[in-house]
């Protein structure tokens, strides 16, 4: 058994529920109001927490904790990354919290903010991101 979990950034005057955000985000359209990131900056974060995290076509893959957690991609037609969904072990949803800090702090460190669809509660959204390229002025 599983439990999903989404990140995405989006506009501050959008209004849809996640819900609709979602159901855009499946998409390969996506939505004018969601951020896009590159597959490279989302390594980046993920690994900055997850060092021996697993590269797939799909996304990524992490074993530890005595559990897993399987990171795919929305991608848009462009192939930048519009939104993550993760796969999450129950033992690790269940016995390690601090992996799911650090799975919910990868995503922050983009500016994504965590959708949970089995509590219907999206979290707030951090402030946006530095890029490497901003962090360099």
């Amino acid at each position: 058994m599983s439990y999903d979990i989404y990140f995405w950034r989006q506009a501050e005057h959008l209004q849809l529920s996640p819900e609709q955000v979602l159901s855009h985000l499946g998409r390969e359209d996506g939505h004018p109001d969601v951020e896009h990131f590159s597959r490279e900056q989302v390594a980046e974060a993920f690994r900055e927490n997850f060092p021996d995290l697993q590269e797939s076509d799909q996304g990524f893959t992490w074993e530890g904790s005595g559990s897993y957690f399987e990171l795919f991609f929305g991608f848009g037609p462009d192939l930048r990354v519009f939104y993550l969904s993760l796969c999450c072990g129950y033992q690790l949803v269940n016995n390690s919290p601090e992996s799911m800090n650090l799975i919910i702090h990868s995503g922050n460190r983009l500016g994504y903010a965590l959708y949970d669809p089995q509590t219907n509660e999206r979290y707030e959204q951090p402030a946006r991101a530095a890029t490497n390229e901003e962090n360099k002025t």
